[in-house]
């Protein structure tokens, strides 16, 4: 192939991918705000920890039902990894993550809990398109779990952050 049918084929690929722009991250963030509602101990043992969100008003409540957890802790002696949360549910104004018992912390320890929640690509949620496989958007929370008296317990030093992972081209 000559380098002028290169250099054609290379005009018209610009121009066509730039004709179909991603127009989904012009919503914005996902959440506007997460604040800690409540933490308790079920009968099990596990600890729940709820979340009161504040989230983008154009997404419908059905996308934050599609909520699926990233598995992002390993065991530091063997690399596998742990099933640290027991279950995980979105609405619209609630964030419920389930720790198992196993990694709720005694007296006087502390644990670092760091799920990665993952909701689908907007395309089909909200009225905007892209070219490429499906989005990720990722919602990153860290916090430090400690118990108060044994029965009841706090988070410290909880923070949050969205990241939205492209799908490929």
């Amino acid at each position: 192939m000559g380098t002028k049918n290169m250099f054609i084929l290379l005009v018209i690929a610009f121009q066509v991918s730039s004709c179909w722009k991603d127009n989904c991250d012009r919503f914005g963030d996902t959440f506007i705000s997460i604040n800690i509602d409540k933490v308790e101990k079920d009968a099990s043992g596990n600890l729940i920890i709820e979340f009161a969100t504040n989230t983008m008003n154009d997404l419908p409540a059905s996308y934050f039902e599609q909520l699926v957890l990233r598995n992002t802790s390993t065991d530091s002696s063997t690399g596998e990894g742990m099933k640290v949360t027991e279950s995980v549910e979105a609405t619209k104004t609630t964030i419920r993550l389930v720790v198992r018992s196993a990694f709720v912390p005694g007296p006087g320890e502390v644990f670092t809990y760091a799920p990665v929640l993952n909701f689908p690509d907007r395309e089909g949620y909200v009225d905007c398109s892209h070219p490429g496989k499906s989005d990720d958007y990722l919602l990153y929370l860290e916090m430090n779990i400690q118990t108060i008296d044994g029965s009841e317990y706090e988070l410290n030093d909880f923070v949050w952050h969205e990241a939205v992972h492209k799908g490929a081209f």
